[in-house]
């Protein structure tokens, strides 16, 4: 929860709220940005709003925001049990209020990750002008809520490229996927890529090959830094079409088959939130293939085989896109 007031002019308060939503969507937990009239003036005035507020809204922590005419800003953070407050003079960069802003997210971000895993609220760092306040009250009898981290339903998109065979290295395709994800970082998902057709022309024979794979994925995801990591492991059931198309005189060629092939794929992939909502990403992996097969003619004459696709089974992968997270 976080608290600043009217007086605030709207660009700079707008900007503030984009930061922290920013910030804290690394942790997967909510913000809930309001304008007051006023400040409430006294310590235990303001703990005894934060308590009421704690409790409505199940805030693990409340923070408020003053802007004095002179002088830093200055931060104030009361945990959910309103039993201690401090605050937090933050140096003042009249030329560049991005960087005021981008300091407190951050500082906002830091305070809330330690009170989510259990630390006490994090000392301030003492200022030889302005040190920093800290009050401590008796506990309140009644228990706080907890502040879950809400889950997510996540729906991508992303470029995928993939090598195929040595005869034809790289492929480009389109994946879509769904995903949820839960609050304690594991997701589940499903996917579809789009490939189109590849088309081999030796002059034995020309024909296509037709790939249709359906995924479903499962992994972990944990914050680091400005990132978040995902490290993923998923299996894709592949429909392959092969058709014939022409064959030389001399070369009988296989006939069309369609075949489903099964794809061991595990995946590591970087996170960045652009947003509260929308989050960039890109990543890799290598695709183990069971159940591939060759494309063979016969001579005509002698009936020996000739294999002229040979897939691979292992396949290294890229992919990077959007996400949107609701």
């Amino acid at each position: 929860m976080f608290f600043v007031t009217e007086s605030m002019e709207p660009e700079l308060r707008y900007a503030l709220e984009d930061a922290l939503s920013t910030q804290l969507s690394l942790l997967r937990t909510a913000l809930i940005f309001e304008t007051l009239a006023a400040m409430p003036l006294g310590p235990i005035e303001r703990l005894q709003v934060s308590k009421q507020t704690a409790s409505a809204r199940r805030a693990v922590v409340v923070f408020w925001l003053e802007l004095p005419s002179s002088g830093p800003w200055l931060l104030f953070a009361v945990d959910a049990k309103a039993e201690h407050m401090i605050v937090r003079p933050l140096a003042a960069h009249t030329q560049s209020p991005e960087a005021d802003i981008e300091a407190l997210a951050l500082i906002v971000r830091a305070t809330t990750d330690a009170l989510l895993h259990g630390e006490p609220l994090p000392a301030s760092e003492p200022s030889p002008d302005e040190p920093p306040v800290k009050v401590t009250v008796r506990a309140w009898p009644t228990r706080p809520a907890k502040a879950p981290r809400p889950p997510a339903l996540r729906i991508s998109g992303a470029y995928v490229g993939s090598t195929f065979a040595e005869q034809f290295r790289w492929q480009n395709g389109f994946a879509l996927r769904v995903a949820w994800l839960w609050s304690s970082g594991p997701y589940l998902g499903v996917g579809f890529t789009f490939f189109p057709a590849l088309r081999f022309e030796p002059p034995q024979a020309r024909f296509d090959v037709e790939r249709y794979p359906f995924s479903i994925h499962a992994g972990v995801r944990f914050p680091a830094g400005p990132f978040v990591v995902a490290a993923e492991l998923g299996s894709e059931v592949e429909l392959r079409n092969r058709r014939t198309l022409a064959a030389a005189h001399e070369y009988a060629p296989a006939p069309d088959q369609v075949k489903i092939i099964y794809n061991l794929c595990p995946k590591i992939e970087a996170q960045l939130p652009l947003t509260s909502w929308l989050v960039a990403f890109v990543g890799g992996g290598i695709d183990f293939v069971i159940g591939n097969f060759d494309y063979t003619v016969r001579d005509a004459h002698t009936g020996q085989a000739l294999d002229l696709v040979e897939p691979a089974w292992l396949r290294p992968t890229i992919h990077v896109g959007l996400g949107i997270m609701r």
